[in-house]
């Protein structure tokens, strides 16, 4: 199983087990943090960070966003093939969701204690990157229809 089909797998079960009405996946926050995907479900995040080996999640508890500070995401969680990441290693306040095939079986389950103001500010411009992108995209292709309906006529 590749990093990519777990983002798939992730976004998938953002949308249908948790019901987020937006989910992006690697996009940059200002903070240098890029969680593998990001969703929202009214005003709260989920953030998961997916996993192929056991030596990534190593690296990845070292980043010094996961030690300093907020970071982003109301709930986190690691997502990982099934028997990759031990419960045991899980850091406080992560779960984790492990993937077999295509089934997504939550080990840790990490239930929103609190809404923390500071990582909603946090991800605020990733919100609003997303809508920039989606409005460039929007006009670039109103303007390419212009230009066709323009040529034939």
């Amino acid at each position: 199983m590749t990093h990519d089909d777990l983002i798939q797998i992730a976004k998938k079960w953002l949308i249908k087990a948790r019901n987020c009405s937006v989910v992006l996946s690697e996009t940059q926050a200002q903070s240098g943090e890029v969680p593998d995907c990001i969703a929202w479900r009214g005003q709260y995040s989920i953030k998961i960070e997916c996993k192929v080996s056991r030596a990534d999640f190593r690296r990845d508890l070292k980043k010094w966003f996961r030690n300093s500070g907020p970071g982003i995401g109301q709930q986190r969680y690691f997502m990982a093939p099934k028997g990759v990441i031990p419960a045991d290693e899980v850091p406080e306040g992560w779960g984790l969701l492990e993937v077999e095939g295509k089934v997504v079986k939550t080990i840790i389950d990490n239930d929103l204690l609190y809404f923390d103001a500071r990582i909603a500010s946090a991800e605020v411009p990733l919100l609003v990157a997303a809508l920039r992108r989606s409005q460039v995209r929007s006009c670039n292709k109103r303007s390419k229809r212009r230009k066709k309906n323009y040529i034939r006529s």
